[in-house]
């Protein structure tokens, strides 16, 4: 009987710390993740119109499986780089554009890099 209460306390030892080490993981993901921007509000007029369409054509890109976007769950923009006049795109009043745009997990931490090209063409790289 004694024996079983030792192991008993040690199993609930365990998982407590378990536990503390998950919360713990969590709470500083949630913080890193809030600290990721879209990256969006640096731009202006046509290049802040371009880089708010490629964070949406990224977000929609990248990942057939449902697990995967959930996992990535903010897109930075890292480079823009304007092709044409607005009109000139995909859709009116967008310009043409070529960016890279960089996806971050629930915990903050960066993996696929997505690059938005002109014509609409999109390409996703994985960090391994």
């Amino acid at each position: 009987m004694r024996r079983f209460l030792l192991v008993a306390l040690k199993v609930a030892v365990v998982l407590l710390v378990i536990g503390a080490a998950g919360a713990l993981t969590a709470t500083v993901g949630v913080a890193r993740l809030e600290a990721v921007d879209s990256g969006v509000e640096r731009f202006t007029g046509p290049e802040r119109v371009a880089a708010e369409d490629a964070i949406q054509a990224a977000r929609g890109a990248c990942g057939s499986e449902t697990g995967e976007r959930v996992l990535r769950r903010r897109r930075r923009i890292i480079t823009l780089e304007i092709l044409g006049e607005p009109g000139a795109g995909r859709q009116e009043g967008i310009p043409d554009y070529r960016a890279e745009v960089q996806a971050y997990t629930l915990f903050g931490i960066p993996t696929t890099k997505i690059e938005v090209g002109a014509g609409g063409s999109i390409s996703c790289f994985d960090r391994r």
